[in-house]
């Protein structure tokens, strides 16, 4: 099974991403902070201090950071984290309470979890990624073609709406087109790996546009 977040895109088949699971049981997107890098709150080291608090083992290492947008679970792994996931969810509720202070998001939570269960981090690393397409921060490459899964949360309002409108025309046609061609309209619909003039002239004005509502309401 492989839970996504609605951000996320299919730009190659599932197949990888399927065998992956499979050899790792639990397959995760990780993204390599320094391990004393505070990210929403808690940092990798953090995250080691805090497993022996809501009683999972102390790994040796710092955990691996895993990112949430992408899991990839067997029958086995769902049933391992199912069985953990709801009383250390309750462990860290408690331990909340007793320092109202401490964060710890669901990233966090899965990463603790992945490190106890002595999973393999990171099996999706080569097949996701978590790619900025924004225009004043851009990670995209070339070698994002060869990913099968895009997670694009800069394109929450624009690229991701213009597939919307572009499928609720040509649905039919879509499900025929090749594999190829599909992938052609992703890479202008997303600006993955580099962006039309078309739709740099289009995402500009749409951010002036939400800009300048912004100034109105106030």
């Amino acid at each position: 099974m492989l839970i996504a977040d609605s951000d996320c895109v299919w730009y190659g088949t599932c197949a990888r991403i399927a065998e992956a699971t499979l050899k790792s049981g639990l397959g995760t997107m990780t993204i390599n902070y320094p391990a004393e890098k505070v990210v929403n709150g808690l940092s990798r080291e953090g995250m080691r201090d805090l497993m022996p608090i809501i009683d999972l083992k102390k790994p040796l290492d710092v955990p691996a950071y895993c990112a949430g947008e992408a899991i990839g679970l067997t029958s086995c792994a769902i049933v391992e984290l199912s069985q953990q996931a709801r009383s250390v969810f309750e462990r860290i509720l408690a331990h909340h309470q007793n320092d109202l202070g401490f964060v710890c998001e669901e990233a966090h939570m899965l990463s603790m979890l992945s490190a106890d269960l002595t999973a393999q981090s990171g099996a999706l690393n080569q097949l996701t990624k978590r790619i900025w397409t924004a225009q004043r921060y851009r990670s995209t490459t070339l070698a994002d073609l060869n990913l099968d899964l895009w997670h694009l949360p800069a394109e929450k309002r624009s690229g991701f709406l213009d597939l919307y409108n572009h499928l609720k025309g040509t649905h039919e046609e879509w499900i025929r087109c090749s594999a190829g061609d599909r992938q052609e309209r992703l890479k202008e619909l997303m600006g993955v790996p580099t962006k039309s003039p078309t739709k740099s002239l289009k995402d500009f004005v749409r951010a002036s546009a939400r800009r300048f509502n912004q100034c109105v309401r106030k």
